[in-house]
């Protein structure tokens, strides 16, 4: 500015100092007016938000009196008790629109649906994970905002349904549906603004466009969102950006039963007319401001042109005379006015000036010329005030030598190093250089001390310390700020990586380093940005495959590459996953074939119980047969006594003999008969004891595949076999005894038809006949013992043929919990999804 005129230095500030106060106006209006506009668009989201939440409260009230209305028309009641759905549909359709609610679910009193009025052939599915239903089951009454199979978010209030003996025999779930355009749409009719519902981060109903089409299943991506509402259940007011474009929003979260938020009810206001009619306004002020300035500029060119500028020209130019050595000029003193005062002044100035120019110009000539520092101005040539300066000349000379010589040397002693260098003390304002040189060694020794402080924090990992800049001055302040800005642009990236690794540290792996830096500095940048990334994006994988796994399902597998010790985690969870998948698999095989295996003991153990209880049933025919045989053996004993105590009168008793002859050979046709019988038996004996054996060995091979599982089986095949056995050996021992009995009837035939033929001739040899008889007395008694020992083997037969038949049965039962413990086995093993 040196080189403008006094019009220009004038004009020009006040110019300056126009445009920063039309500047500092516009940007203190544009700031005051953004504010308001922000101001009042959040108050309008939170009156937005108010309203919101009371329409919900009315909504809730609403599907409680619906549902309380349903639960107490008897005409429901009626048809739900006749299982009359179509008339049910027709009555609850009647209500919808009474209370405002958007759909009604009927369940009985297991929970099952009976009817929902928006899907007439969907009924039978079980709605007990509904919170409102299980209330109403207990008979309460509630209401909650609640996700379903097919509506995911809704508000539904639940009531029961009782008999006339108070019993709950069914449930009415009324609800209003949130998850549907017609109900975003209605909400942005009413309130204005745009909506839209999240079941999760999903977007399942909104108002917002994208590409033509309602921006229906795209995710909500701000984190901060999520975190605050999703995770934390927390509302959210404030700014964000949906597909480019900001909003000022208002994020409520929908909380399940348990308080836990599984949705989200969103508003929105775009900012896109807000920040327009901002820039218009900014647009505006300027215009008015420049407009303004450019007036007042004018206004100041013309005043400082006839008033100031004319008159102080024509000084400037005497005084670049009188600069340019030219004492000798005429100057105008007619101007009555200020500047008029100053030319006149100026002339005396000049008169007087010439002078003490002519003996400085001597002294100067001395100083420059002949070197002569101890030059004086000649005192005696002026008078009065002027001899008095030139005596103050040359004693100001005389100081300032000595002093600029004072003043260099202790400017030496401070290049050399010397901080505590100084010059005598000076009186009066030279005192000034004193405290020049003062504040410089403070300056300087400050300055010093803080650049070493600085370097020794820095040294010790302190890098929040800084230089009081504002302690400086000018160049100096320049300095140290320039020292802070270092430090500054050094400690920042190392604190925001301190902050992103802090918070790494917590397990957050949002925070990214953003700052804008160079060099080596955004090659840090980039490294801790990568880092995090990758390690979230490893994290994010790894718990993908955690939570599959949780959910059972095994067909997960990490085939990306990783890196580092992430290869390491990579190749453990595959191998788990693996390890899970084979000894799942096997689980499942195993399962299948002790399944297969304890239904064919199953089936084993049923026939043998069958064919025991057939073998006992032949017994007891059997020990019967043998009772009649005993019987008539005693009695065949018992008639030959008779005879032998007869044998005397035998002769006169000959005919009756011989019938009663007749009558005994027919018995022991009998007898022989009942002997093949029990022959018959014993051979199905005989069977059964191998089949039972047959089976046992089945059963232990079934239970030696089963390994550790077929321990039980092993157990009940070593029983079977050992009855198998026992009933071998009884059937053996009767067979021996049969064996015996049928000998004998085969040798009391013989006798018996021996002594029909001499019946015939009894008359003439009754001797004869009475040795006979005794003989057939002695077989008699005999063939009664032999009878008696048949009938006590039967007996054992049939008592081990009933515990063959009990331990068949128990062993048929084992066998069946065995095939159910195998099916409860496959179907808990079943919930895997395998590779």
């Amino acid at each position: 500015m040196s080189k403008l005129n006094l019009k220009s230095k004038i004009l020009i500030p006040v110019v300056i100092l126009q445009v920063l106060l039309v500047a500092v106006l516009t940007v203190f209006a544009s700031f005051r007016f953004t504010g308001f506009a922000d101001d009042m668009t959040v108050s309008q989201i939170e009156r937005l938000a108010d309203n919101i939440k009371n329409e919900i409260e009315d909504h809730k009230v609403s599907a409680a009196a619906a549902a309380k209305a349903c639960s107490e028309d008897i005409d429901i009641s009626v048809a739900i008790k006749t299982n009359n759905r179509e008339k049910l549909q027709e009555l609850l359709l009647a209500t919808l629109n009474t209370y405002g609610v958007t759909y009604y679910t009927v369940a009985d009193a297991e929970g099952n649906v009976i009817l929902r009025s928006y899907d007439f052939d969907n009924y039978g599915d079980s709605v007990l994970s509904q919170q409102n239903v299980k209330d109403a089951l207990e008979g309460k009454y509630s209401t909650y905002i609640e996700s379903g199979t097919a509506i995911k978010v809704s508000i539904r209030s639940g009531a029961p349904i009782v008999d006339s003996l108070g019993r709950v025999i069914a449930v009415i779930s009324a609800g209003v549906r949130y998850d549907t355009e017609e109900m975003v749409d209605r909400l942005k009719t009413r309130q204005g603004g745009e909506f839209t519902v999240f079941y999760g981060d999903e977007r399942v109903a909104t108002t917002i466009v994208q590409n033509g089409q309602r921006a229906v299943g795209t995710k909500l991506t701000d984190t901060g969102v999520l975190n605050a509402v999703l995770e934390n259940g927390q509302e959210y007011i404030g700014d964000t950006n949906i597909f480019g474009e900001p909003y000022k929003a208002f994020y409520m979260p929908f909380k399940n039963p348990s308080g836990e938020p599984f949705a989200i009810l969103f508003y929105g206001s775009s900012q896109s007319e807000v920040i327009a009619m901002t820039n218009s306004f900014i647009i505006t002020i300027i215009i008015i401001g420049a407009a303004a300035l450019a007036i007042i500029a004018i206004t100041l060119i013309l005043i400082m042109n006839n008033v100031v500028s004319k008159p102080i020209s024509q000084l400037v130019d005497v005084a670049e005379s009188v600069a340019a050595g030219n004492l000798n000029i005429n100057i105008d003193t007619s101007r009555a006015d200020e500047t008029g005062k100053l030319a006149r002044s100026f002339s005396h100035v000049v008169g007087s000036v010439n002078g003490l120019v002519q003996a400085l110009e001597g002294i100067s000539h001395k100083y420059s010329v002949e070197g002569d520092i101890d030059a004086k101005v000649d005192v005696s040539l002026f008078q009065g005030s002027y001899k008095h300066v030139a005596e103050n000349i040359n004693g100001l000379t005389d100081i300032l030598v000595n002093t600029t010589i004072d003043f260099i040397n202790c400017i030496i002693a401070f290049g050399n190093g010397d901080f505590n260098a100084n010059i005598n003390k000076l009186p009066g304002k030279m005192s000034q250089m004193n405290e020049t040189v003062d504040k410089f060694t403070v300056i300087i020794k400050g300055i010093n001390k803080g650049v070493t402080d600085l370097v020794t924090h820095a040294i010790n990992g302190k890098l929040s310390d800084r230089i009081d800049a504002d302690a400086y001055g000018g160049d100096w302040k320049t300095l140290v700020s320039g020292m802070n800005t270092l430090m500054e642009a050094v400690a920042a990236p190392i604190n925001e990586v301190s902050d992103v690794m802090a918070h790494v540290t917590e397990g957050d792996f949002s925070r990214m380093v953003s700052g804008d830096y160079k060099g080596d500095f955004l090659s840090i940048k980039e490294s801790v940005n990568n880092t995090v990334i990758n390690v979230a994006s490893y994290i994010e994988e790894i718990a993908r495959v955690l939570t599959g796994l949780a959910a059972n399902n095994l067909n997960q597998e990490i085939k990306r590459e990783y890196v580092g010790s992430f290869q390491d985690i990579k190749y453990a969870l595959n191998n788990i996953t693996d390890t899970l998948n084979k000894v799942i698999g096997d689980m499942n095989r195993a399962a299948e074939q002790v399944s297969s295996g304890a239904k064919q003991i199953a089936e084993s153990s049923m026939s043998l119980a069958q064919g025991s209880t057939e073998q006992a049933s032949s017994i007891q025919e059997l020990t019967a047969a043998v009772i009649s045989v005993n019987e008539k053996t005693r009695a065949n004993a018992d008639s030959a006594n008779s005879a032998s105590v007869l044998a005397g009168s035998l002769k006169d008793h000959a005919i009756e003999g011989n019938r009663q002859m007749k009558d005994m050979l027919n018995s022991m046709r009998e007898i022989s008969e009942a002997s093949g019988s029990i022959s018959k038996i014993i051979d199905i004996i005989r069977d059964i004891s191998f089949q039972t054996d047959l089976l046992a060995l089945n059963a232990s091979i079934e239970a030696a595949h089963a390994g550790v599982h077929g321990a039980g089986f092993s157990v009940v095949a070593e029983e079977v076999r050992s009855l198998a056995v026992k009933s071998q050996k009884a059937a053996n021992d009767t067979t021996g005894l049969i064996e015996t009995s049928v000998q004998r009837v085969k040798e009391g035939t013989e006798i018996a038809n021996r002594t029909d033929a001499a019946l015939e001739t009894i008359v003439g040899d009754v001797d004869a006949m009475a040795s006979i008889i005794d003989d057939i007395s002695a077989a008699s008694g005999e063939q009664s013992q032999a009878i008696s020992q048949i009938n006590e083997g039967v007996t054992e037969i049939a008592r081990v043929v009933q515990d063959n038949s009990a331990s068949s049965e128990e062993s048929a039962a084992a066998a069946q919990e065995l095939s159910s413990q195998s099916e409860i086995m496959k179907n808990m093993v079943g919930v895997f999804t395998l590779k």
